[in-house]
């Protein structure tokens, strides 16, 4: 096996499962001193978490090597630090330690390790993990999930189109994740991953599935404009246990409904209404919520629900908690994901 012993030096190790337990209990009788032994105090999570089962089956093998190793890239995403495997800082005893390793593996036997996993297998972690997760009470009972789709900058070398994250930003190849948060704890439940030439409802609708899996009585749905189509909302709306609120565009068709709806006055320069709302060609009904600001001069924001909620309940407390997510990539993308840590 390829170790790293320094920034620019990498040696072979001939290592097996009792070559590597005698060589780390040989270097903690040592009394190793190192920056990066605060990792060891996540260890008691670990325990809760159950993540070495979950390693074990994600890998679908029981080779302790293996396993740890595995461990070693969930440590690397805790530090939030890309490319650390190249770095000084690394090479130093501690980090390795903390995966129960004797020595550091290179890039080259992470992606090795990584090689050999499909998607359905992380699948299959995200669902363990949220399953305990929920069986730990980490997430809000109330069960208001914030969906949103995130694009980071890839380096593929797969021919596809070039997308901009903000209109003055320079078009990049784009990979597409679909993520779905608790709005209320601003813990993640899970994401999808997608080529660019998937849709959002497709992406959002095995989000769908995965939720189901993860055992949710019910949950309502906080979306953006992305999710404003009438397949998913009627996916939706014929799903027995979740719902949907979706801001809908201020369109001619939208429009034309506002001056026969009964605005209700919440406070000065604030009402609502709601209405029964249809897509053209199809039968389903909707509710129509608006969302009217202003004393003299109206400003108009209107959403499309499936729920039976009070239209106040669902656009002046429910759908504000959707900037958790927001934060969620605020905070990560300074840390994760524009880095392309091993979380991805």
């Amino acid at each position: 096996m390829e170790q790293q012993v320094s920034k620019r030096r990498k040696a072979r190790l001939k290592i097996s499962p009792s070559s590597n337990e005698r060589r780390l209990r040989q270097q903690l009788a040592q009394r190793v001193s190192g920056t990066h032994l605060g990792l060891m105090l996540l260890l008691p999570f670990h325990l809760k978490l159950g993540a070495w089962p979950m390693l074990q089956q994600y890998l679908g093998t029981g080779d302790s090597l293996a396993c740890r190793m595995a461990l070693q890239m969930v440590h690397e995403a805790a530090i939030c630090t890309n490319r650390i495997r190249a770095k000084n800082t690394l090479c130093n005893q501690g980090f390795a330690l903390a995966n129960g390793l004797s020595f550091l593996p290179t890039d080259k036997q992470i992606h090795e390790l990584s090689y050999g996993q499909n998607i359905e297998q992380s699948q299959a972690l995200q669902l363990a993990l949220a399953q305990r997760r929920k069986q730990l009470g980490h997430y809000n009972e109330a069960n208001i999930l914030a969906l949103d789709p995130h694009r980071i900058v890839t380096q593929s070398g797969r021919i596809m189109p070039r997308k901009k994250k903000m209109p003055r930003e320079k078009a990049a190849k784009m990979m597409q994740t679909f993520f779905c948060n608790d709005a209320l704890s601003g813990q993640p439940f899970g994401f999808g991953i997608a080529s660019p030439g998937r849709s959002c409802t497709r992406a959002s609708t095995q989000l769908l599935s995965f939720l189901e899996q993860i055992g949710l009585p019910s949950a309502l749905l906080l979306a953006d404009t992305e999710h404003y189509t009438v397949e998913l909302l009627s996916t939706i709306l014929e799903h027995p246990s979740f719902d949907i609120i979706v801001p809908a565009p201020n369109a001619k068709h939208v429009r034309q409904l506002y001056p026969a709806m009964e605005f209700k006055q919440h406070w000065p320069g604030y009402a609502l209404a709601s209405a029964p709302f249809q897509f053209k060609g199809h039968e389903q009904t909707f509710q129509l919520i608006v969302q009217r600001t202003g004393l003299t001069k109206f400003s108009y924001k209107p959403f499309v629900s499936t729920s039976s909620q009070e239209a106040f309940l669902q656009v002046s407390q429910h759908y504000p908690k959707r900037w958790a997510i927001e934060d969620f990539f605020n905070f990560e993308e300074r840390y994760h994901m524009d880095g392309t840590a091993p979380l991805l």
